[in-house]
């Protein structure tokens, strides 16, 4: 009940649609974002994760909802972020944000992605997109964020014409941190740039929604 309250006081506010990347063995993201946005909101099925992005991006629909990405792809979906306009779309939320609801079996999780900025919620995650010249390895870049003081919860790696790499960050990191502007320094001319993909408020814990109950 409440998920059905807050979606439409949400769809009060402006209007709202959701691209969910959801092909026929895979329908674990439509019922996340169904739980999430409510069983009115309008939402659409696609089978490619690159339908969602440019849906976005084409202003077809408000949010998109795209799997969580994980080690050793083969096609990642976020290095495309990257290449997007400054007002292209960026992560926003992380599903499922509480408990997983009618999802059915399985361990889904995902990304959302949209426009805006992301807002400090006090429980944060920071995501951000370096190019580098080859020859930096995650394991370098990872005693860099140690060393300014930074917290890496996941580095992911994929090569394009730079390598990319997306990072996450504990708490809420604008890109404009001076503990980024050690990290571009202590990278040098091996850092081709170092964008803002967005963030996230971090998920609530079972402990946590145990205990709150």
């Amino acid at each position: 009940m409440w998920r059905e309250m807050l979606a439409a006081t949400v769809r009060l506010q402006s209007p709202l649609s959701v691209a969910v990347f959801a092909p026929p063995e895979q329908q674990g993201y439509w019922d996340l974002a169904r739980d999430h946005y409510g069983s009115n909101a309008p939402m659409t099925a696609y089978d490619a994760v690159g339908q969602v992005i440019g849906a976005v991006a084409g202003g077809q629909t408000s949010l998109g909802v795209l799997p969580i990405p994980e080690a050793n792809e083969t096609a990642p979906w976020w290095p495309d972020l990257i290449s997007m306009s400054e007002d292209g779309p960026r992560v926003t939320a992380r599903l499922p944000f509480g408990d997983r609801g009618n999802a059915r079996a399985g361990d889904d999780e995902a990304l959302v992605i949209g426009a805006g900025l992301p807002q400090k919620s006090g429980l944060d995650r920071t995501l951000l997109a370096a190019e580098c010249a080859a020859e930096i390895t995650t394991a370098r870049m990872l005693k860099l964020l140690t060393a300014v003081g930074l917290v890496c919860t996941s580095l992911f790696y994929c090569p394009r014409n730079f390598a990319a790499n997306l990072i996450e960050i504990e708490g809420f990191v604008p890109i404009s941190d001076p503990r980024l502007d050690a990290f571009r320094a202590g990278l040098g001319p091996a850092l081709h740039r170092l964008l803002p993909l967005g963030g996230y408020a971090t998920p609530l814990s079972l402990a946590t929604l145990a205990s709150a109950g």
